[in-house]
């Protein structure tokens, strides 16, 4: 409710519905740059026309109740800070004005408390206005200090990038062969989306959007017909189905076909030459159907698939030469019976099960050199019960080593994250995409392994997907994770 001044007394003005206060502060400020005091609150703002008349409430998305208004891009109109907790995490959100009445997210930032006050002030002296939030999290007491770079972004949080809903899978690439990284979101509304990189970090997401079989819970980029741009593949769960995306190498892609397969929830796939064609084809675990299904490519498509079977169920699925005779071979987890089983390729598109299961419990397999002898070892951090990761003798043998450590999670990646060198293995807590609290944990990597030595242990709201790539050309590795309806970006100091 508005209480309008007369010179004497004041008296009651009009009323803007919807806004549901409840105690919640208001914040007054020129938001369309009229000349006339704007009012914000409660998750949404209303603006005054000059005679003390508010338009209808408009709606600033999943905000808390705590806002500021300041000029943060450096473009003249003022922009809005606000809190936010509505995933699970505390954030605080940043929408840049138009000058007119328009706010549009940029993104939000990750921050330890959520803030019970917010104020701005240039606190290091640099010109650029950084934002102070005062609160807790979790019965603790924060101050959260968000350095400004005069765009509206902060250097020291992880900031959150808005995206369609539910995104399932990600894969880097240079799609507009710009030298800078991009990323391709597959999302669960059966939508690819594509966020080009604007380098330090910094990601535009484009206007077109492309359609996937049904729920493409796994995408990757692969160069099918060798023009030397990169395209997308996905594999989509409910539509038994892989997408294939031709890529232009401008950032955008069109439509080659959708391919039926043998594919449940549960099933996964991977990618290699496996007869030898020099081109890429495509291998899918068909989970409880007891099978792989094999789609060769032709260099402008790929052949129906033919089947592999197999003995047992089988979910994760990676592909590599274990043997050492030049042709690819597919390592794969018989999740039915928690075992790792090699498959030997012929070098023809045909493989032979290998009698040898080893034990172990793991959700998601890394393929890489551990050990530094040229040959594909196995990372599976099993969790519970087996091994964690397996030394390849170079003809397909392998010998596990099970990990004394408490945290369960799932392996993430594996790369050089403190610039010793040596390899480390990033692990995530969380087993879906989610925005809930996770933890991030690294162990130090070793010249023949990973020891049980914690390089990085941090809570992070989770995600189980991620990437590694140098964003700001620092020299370390930073993260990018997808969330719920956001893509988050986490810098490595």
């Amino acid at each position: 409710m508005v209480w309008r001044w007369n010179g004497i007394t004041y008296a009651i003005g009009p009323t803007i519905t919807s806004f549901g206060l409840s105690g919640n502060p208001i914040t007054s400020a020129d938001l369309d740059g009229d000349g006339d005091i704007d009012i914000l609150a409660s998750s949404g703002y209303t603006l005054n026309d000059g005679v003390g008349n508010f338009s209808a409430r408009i709606i600033l998305s999943q905000t808390g109740s705590e806002y500021t208004v300041a000029d943060l891009n450096k473009d003249t109109h003022p922009d809005i800070i606000a809190n936010d907790n509505n995933q699970n995490t505390p954030n605080t959100r940043i929408f840049l004005g138009d000058g007119l009445g328009g706010f549009t997210l940029l993104a939000k930032f990750e921050t330890r408390g959520y803030a019970n006050g917010i104020e701005v002030a240039d606190v290091n002296n640099d010109n650029n206005l950084d934002v102070v939030g005062i609160g807790s999290w979790g019965g603790t007491p924060f101050a959260d200090i968000l350095l400004g770079d005069g765009t509206g972004y902060f250097t020291n949080a992880p900031v959150k990038y808005p995206t369609l809903t539910d995104p399932r899978d990600m894969v880097k690439g240079d799609f507009n062969e710009d030298g800078i990284i991009d990323i391709a979101l597959s999302h669960a509304s059966s939508i690819i989306t594509i966020y080009l990189g604007q380098g330090n970090g910094r990601f535009a997401n484009t206007t077109s959007n492309y359609a996937t079989g049904a729920l493409p819970q796994y995408i990757m980029a692969i160069d099918y017909n060798k023009d030397n741009h990169l395209d997308l593949v996905t594999l989509n769960w409910t539509g038994a189905s892989v997408t294939v995306l031709t890529g232009a190498g401008d950032g955008t892609f069109s439509l080659l076909t959708t391919i039926p397969v043998v594919a449940l929830s549960g099933s996964r796939m991977t990618l290699a030459d496996f007869n030898n064609d020099t081109f890429i084809d495509i291998a899918v675990s068909g989970y409880t159907n007891n099978l792989i299904s094999i789609l060769t490519g032709t260099g402008t498509g790929f052949n129906t698939p033919t089947t592999i079977p197999t003995s047992q169920n089988i979910s994760e699925i990676k592909a590599a030469d274990f043997t050492g005779d030049g042709n690819q071979d597919i390592i794969v987890s018989f999740n039915n019976i928690n075992r790792m089983v090699l498959f030997t390729g012929n070098g023809l598109g045909g493989f032979t099960e290998g009698a040898t299961q080893y034990i172990q419990n793991g959700s998601f397999f890394l393929v890489d050199d551990m050990n530094g002898d040229a040959k594909p070892d196995v990372i599976t951090f099993s969790n519970s019960g087996g091994d964690d990761y397996f030394i390849n003798d170079g003809v397909g043998n392998f010998t596990g080593t099970a990990m004394s450590v408490t945290l369960g999670g799932f392996p993430w990646g594996y790369d050089d994250m403190n610039g010793d060198g040596i390899k480390d293995l990033i692990v995530g807590s969380q087993g879906t995409n989610t925005s809930s609290p996770g933890q991030i944990v690294v162990f130090r990597g070793t010249v023949g392994g990973i020891s049980n030595s914690v390089l990085i242990d941090k809570d992070y709201s989770g995600g189980n997907r991620f990437v590694l790539h140098d964003l700001n050309n620092d020299g370390r590795l930073d993260i990018i994770q997808p969330q719920i309806i956001f893509m988050k970006i986490i810098w490595e100091r």
